[in-house]
Formats: C-alpha cells, structure tokens, sequence
C-alpha cells in the first residue's frame, strides 16, 4: 500500500493482493521503520462510521471507510474513493485508489500486482 500526504491531503494505493487482503479481512496495515525510534504505522479499515474519516495516535495513521463503500470499491471495477471531511475550519481530501500500472517502467517500481493501466492502449 503506498501512501501520500501532501499538504490537507491523503491518498492511499492498492495493488490487486492488497485490495483482496482488505477485503477479505477488513484491514491492512503498512509500516515504515526509521532508523531510530519506533515505526511509522497506517492502515486502512472497513468501520460502521457513515462516512470516511482519519484518525492518528502516536505512531498509527488510519483511515476508515464505511464497509458498504469499502466492500463496493473493492468487488467492482470502481477506481477510488474520494472524501472531503470537515476539520475545524480547514477540509481534509481522502483518496482511496486501486494502484495502475506505470505507463513507463521505473527503477525500483515493481507494477506486477498492480491493475492494468486504462492508458496502455493508448
């Protein structure tokens, strides 16, 4: 699962094993170890909230999303989810997505589980 925050944004992608894994279980959680300290965990889960949200405690950032939406997105052909939550006077873009393929190789990318790229008949 890759994870990108920039600025009140963050995106989470999936590869084909990662979106099953979810599924099936509910949850996946990814780490990043530094070499000092402790891990940098997220994770993202299926919830009975009504609509996604984030939440972060010491080392763990989570994003929930309902698991009607979870389940919908994960069993179709459905590419992301996109949520705009409320945070005091600022909002804060979710996105889900299920991870393409590059349309160029790149060193150190590893696209082998990743969904077939619409754009590669282009």
């Amino acid at each position: 699962m890759k994870l990108r925050i920039k600025g009140n944004s963050i995106r989470l992608r999936l590869t084909k094993t990662e979106v099953s894994e979810f599924s099936q279980n509910r949850s996946i959680t990814e780490a990043i170890e530094f070499t000092h300290g402790e891990p940098l965990l997220y994770r993202l889960s299926m919830s009975d909230d009504t609509d996604p949200l984030t939440k972060h405690t010491q080392n763990l950032i989570e994003v929930r999303i309902p698991t009607a939406i979870a389940t919908n997105w994960a069993l179709t052909d459905t590419v992301s989810i996109e949520h705009w939550a409320e945070v005091g006077q600022k909002k804060l873009r979710i996105l889900i997505e299920k991870d393409f393929a590059c349309l160029q190789s790149r060193e150190h990318e590893d696209d082998s589980d990743a969904y077939e790229n619409p754009n590669t008949n282009c």
